[in-house]
């Protein structure tokens, strides 16, 4: 079946089916020979003379690899060689993911959706235009006929919007949930999908980077930047959801992935 890519890390394909093919393929060549063979008799004054003759001809053909194909071979061998790639194919969650941890490869349908803190702030680009008009604003109020003070445009929140922005990374968080199952997988995508495609039952590919146990619970507004915060504020925003806000949040069992590719 032809799959539509929602999302397609090509370099973390590239790399992992390097790995399969002891380098990276760039160029193969296959070579297509067609022969003729014919022959010949003739009788003079009852001798026979018999011959033979033959013709052949090559047509070669080149066929550069692309990150496409190297994912459909990265598949494949983890469908061949399960336990030695540590690779999960997922068709019960409670069976299937009892035991994986991080560096397990996992192959499965979930039904996926953009966070809404990822909905609302979007791309740190939008963010930092925010945070300009912000400033714009309060210079240009005086030509408006109004009069902007320190208390209607805070220079600290407009900071504090950048800072945000910075932190981002050009990332946007997204959750699936497994049919019929408390299991549930969650990461991070760049910024430049469209999050429109990112909604409903998806197949995706990805490597698990956290497991995180039943009872247990994840921001998801911390993805994004999550480094730049010291252990204490981490530790703070994994305590557990407050009422109302639980879409931004993911609650174990749970896997936090690396995504290769997501797709229908």
């Amino acid at each position: 079946m032809l799959k539509d890519f929602v999302y397609f890390d090509e370099e973390m394909v590239l790399k992992f089916a390097s790995q399969l093919d002891g380098g990276q393929r760039t160029r193969s060549t296959e070579r297509q020979s067609k022969g003729r063979r014919g022959r010949l008799s003739a009788s003079l004054k009852g001798v026979g003379v018999e011959g033979s003759r033959e013709s052949s001809e090559g047509v070669e053909v080149e066929f550069s690899d692309d990150p496409y194909a190297a994912f459909d071979r990265l598949v494949a061998a983890g469908s061949d060689r399960a336990d030695e790639l540590s690779w999960v194919e997922v068709n019960d969650p409670a069976v299937d993911l009892k035991g994986v941890g991080r560096g397990f490869t996992v192959l499965g349908e979930a039904d996926f959706a953009v966070t809404p803190f990822s909905r609302v702030l979007g791309s740190k680009e939008q963010l930092r235009g925010l945070a300009q008009l912000s400033t714009l604003m309060s210079s240009f109020g005086p030509l408006m006929g109004q009069e902007l003070t320190s208390s209607s445009i805070d220079p600290v929140q407009v900071e504090g919007v950048s800072r945000l922005a910075d932190s981002m990374g050009d990332q946007i968080s997204v959750t699936g949930f497994f049919a019929d199952s408390d299991w549930s997988v969650a990461g991070t995508l760049s910024s430049d999908v469209n999050i429109e495609d990112v909604d409903g039952p998806l197949e995706f590919v990805g490597k698990i980077v956290e497991v995180i146990p039943e009872g247990a619970h994840k921001s998801l507004m911390a993805l994004p930047g999550l480094s730049l915060l010291s252990r204490e504020q981490r530790r703070k925003m994994q305590n557990a959801p407050k009422e109302g806000d639980e879409e931004n949040w993911i609650s174990g069992p749970a896997i936090v992935l690396k995504f290769l590719a997501i797709y229908r």
